[in-house]
């Protein structure tokens, strides 16, 4: 996904600046991580680096927002809100469920059963997509930030205008934001392109506010503020975004251009703003503790024979794991896989329970495999075997 959004991103940047710029970058997809991107300038060509885990995890944050509320019609129409029937809560779980899974190993969760129509996947698959073009735009304007101070500077003014009081590290990052608006653009100069410029902005935008309220998870997270003294705070960023937008699309056209966006920034922020309460919070650890139990009392009755049932444990073990939304489930697989660790010796109690848990385990789908694996520090069965 990520080299295609590349190839996009740098075709657009082409058509804006009237030269190539590929030489002078080259992008390196890093392993899973909660990093979003960065850019190092240090040596040429410059280097982009995006987390491998970024662009499920943008995906399927896009995906529920559709199936959620949005339909997008193939004939270009823009998206309508064509209503659920599926109760909020469940939304907000798979939501919960997609920032824990990437809090924990920089991915999403695979788990992630609901249903979603030809039209709405086509408007996630869209948002995504430009999500990850504005991305990639970000980092390539650092690179060309250098070059138009000296080359353009009055195009630099512009792109610094009403930043003058900011921290240089903070002014960097605003005047990136509009450069890559900027670049996204490409060429969206023609009427027909308005609906589709409309439902861009959206993902552009919507790269940031994933971004905002990642920076929201993080600080509830870990009960302290999020701050960083390179970046300014998402929200400023989404309003600065906005705010250039405006200029370039002109006031009367921005209304009908930014609708799209301001509906799917509406619902995402419900979600996000439910998924902190305390009552679902305490909901989430529930759902898991009655999950833990039912792993346990699955692995308990399943180790009674004189061989493990391995048959009728690991269909319902994967599917018990993979509903897994906080550290309880975690916790418990570290707990029964100690013998592995050799934290504790094995035992006749422990014995059977602990190769159920670990041959479950290795059965699980990418990412979540990763996840238990590093999580809990078991090894590979499949190394196992080999020896």
């Amino acid at each position: 996904m990520v080299k295609n959004a590349w190839k996009e991103a740098l075709r657009r940047a082409r058509e804006c600046l009237g030269f190539p710029i590929e030489k002078r970058y080259k992008l390196d997809i890093t392993a899973d991580g909660t990093r979003f991107a960065e850019v190092s300038c240090t040596e040429r060509p410059f280097t982009i680096r995006i987390s491998s885990g970024l662009p499920p995890f943008i995906y399927r944050v896009s995906r529920i927002l559709a199936a959620r509320s949005y339909a997008f019609s193939s004939g270009g129409k823009l998206p309508t809100n064509v209503g659920t029937e599926r109760p909020f809560v469940e939304t907000v779980e798979q939501l919960h469920r997609a920032f824990f899974w990437y809090s924990v190993i920089g991915n999403s969760t695979i788990h992630q059963d609901f249903d979603i129509n030809g039209d709405q996947a086509l408007f996630g698959g869209w948002i995504a997509f430009e999500a990850e073009v504005f991305v990639i735009c970000h980092e390539l304007a650092h690179g060309l930030i250098t070059r138009l101070s000296t080359e353009a500077p009055e195009v630099m003014a512009q792109l610094e205008q009403g930043l003058e009081n900011q921290s240089a590290p903070w002014r960097e990052e605003f005047i990136a934001d509009r450069l890559a608006l900027v670049l996204a653009f490409g060429k969206f100069d023609k009427p027909h392109d308005g609906d589709r410029l409309s439902v861009a902005y959206a993902g552009w935008e919507f790269a940031l506010l994933l971004h905002r309220e990642w920076e929201r998870y993080e600080e509830f997270e870990n009960s302290e503020p999020f701050s960083s003294r390179t970046h300014p705070p998402a929200g400023e960023r989404l309003d600065n975004l906005r705010a250039t937008f405006r200029r370039c699309v002109g006031e009367e056209n921005a209304e009908r251009l930014l609708s799209t966006a301001v509906s799917l920034t509406m619902v995402f922020r419900n979600l996000v703003d439910a998924m902190f309460t305390p009552e679902f919070q305490a909901s989430a650890i529930a759902r898991d503790e009655v999950r833990a139990r039912k792993l346990r009392e699955l692995a308990m009755d399943c180790d009674r024979g004189d061989y493990p049932d391995y048959h009728r444990f690991i269909p319902a073990a994967l599917e018990i794991l993979q509903q897994g939304e906080s550290w309880t489930l975690l916790d418990l697989v570290t707990e029964m896989t100690a013998p592995l660790r050799r934290e504790v010796q094995f035992t006749a109690t422990n014995f059977g329970i602990t190769k159920l848990v670990w041959r479950a385990s290795d059965d699980l789908p990418d990412p979540l495999y990763f996840a238990f694996k590093k999580q809990t520090r078991t090894p590979n069965l499949s190394d196992r075997i080999k020896r």
